[in-house]
């Protein structure tokens, strides 16, 4: 086994269902949500994620959850391609691009649209200069995490409630660029892994002047700004059988929030606005022999019960994700 890849994806598929979520990852590679990160040793990774998310009522300001109106279903797909590619030693760049489905059936209105959802471009840096997984903590420099920086900017090029829609049913997106600042921590002592993550998220403002297909008086609009963070813990098995001999399977629990503080509308706060999502997730991801494929299931859920939410529904997401690293 190689220890260069003993994480490898060990986030993958947990971070799906959180928008603001600008990368994820581990010390030797991988990712989940919106962005790759290529292997230290690697020079370029491609993935394909899919995803279906389901909801289950929504929690109010207030925090309580609330049941969706009888014979009510709620469901978007998501289907989204990555490609991350080194720059340099220590740099590397990414792009994701999601193309969404809705199904919707709410208070007997029926809703089903597609288009493609916000576009995602990150770039990363590893402060280290090789991984620093281990077998055992021997000596202090064993203790060592691996660290990456990243940067993203969010385009909204998936279809906004600014657009020419409906309903809340048909969007995509949310219809504003978002430049985000992100930080992760990683340690692994072989089998375990443990990874800390999170980022801050700057909304730009901008004009507006139609909502839902209606033409309004322009306004200047600019989202609160996000925070998120995740605690994950992993752990590694080298798959003994004969069919499966050399490859690894990785299996990763995890912890994560998502605070969005409230809008500005022409400078004056929007009470109605703003969010926090808390959810669990868990994850499989099985990787080759050559360590270069990967497929991953996970499982995210916020579930339905007062206190893990606010201004936000309470979904379900199912992932399942397949990629290919290029040494």
């Amino acid at each position: 086994m190689s220890f260069q890849n003993i994480t490898a994806l060990i986030l993958a598929g947990i971070f799906v269902a959180i928008p603001s979520q600008a990368w994820a990852g581990s010390c030797c590679g991988g990712g989940g949500g919106s962005t790759l990160i290529v292997p230290k040793a690697g020079r370029a990774a491609v993935s394909l994620n899919t995803a279906i998310e389901k909801y289950d009522g929504y929690y109010d300001k207030q925090s309580s959850w609330h049941a969706d109106p009888p014979g009510s279903d709620l469901a978007q797909y998501r289907v989204e391609l990555g490609i991350a590619q080194r720059l340099g030693t220590d740099w590397q760049g990414s792009v994701s691009l999601p193309y969404v489905w809705n199904n919707n059936s709410y208070a007997a209105v029926d809703s089903s649209t597609n288009g493609l959802g916000d576009m995602t471009l990150g770039v990363t840096y590893e402060t280290f200069k090789a991984p620093t997984c281990v077998t055992r903590i021997s000596r202090l420099q064993d203790l060592k995490p691996t660290v990456y920086l990243g940067g993203g900017l969010l385009i909204p090029t998936g279809v906004s409630p600014y657009d020419e829609v409906e309903n809340s049913f048909d969007i995509t997106g949310r219809g504003f660029y978002r430049a985000d600042l992100n930080l992760m921590v990683e340690k692994t002592v072989f089998p375990w892994s443990v990874i800390l993550s999170g980022g801050v998220g700057y909304h730009f403002s901008r004009e507006i002047n139609r909502e839902y297909g209606t033409y309004v008086q322009p306004y200047s609009k600019q989202l609160g700004r996000t925070v998120n963070g995740s605690l994950a813990l992993g752990y590694t098995w080298d798959l003994p059988w004969q069919m499966t001999s050399g490859m690894t399977l990785i299996v990763t629990a995890s912890l994560s929030d998502r605070w969005e503080a409230e809008a500005e509308i022409d400078g004056v706060r929007d009470e109605a606005s703003g969010l926090r999502k808390r959810a669990v997730g868990l994850s499989s991801t099985l990787l080759s022999f050559g360590n270069d494929w990967a497929l991953n299931l996970g499982w995210q859920t916020s579930r339905p019960a007062s206190g893990w939410g606010s201004n936000t529904p309470a979904t379900d997401v199912f992932s399942l994700g397949v990629r290919h690293d290029f040494y």
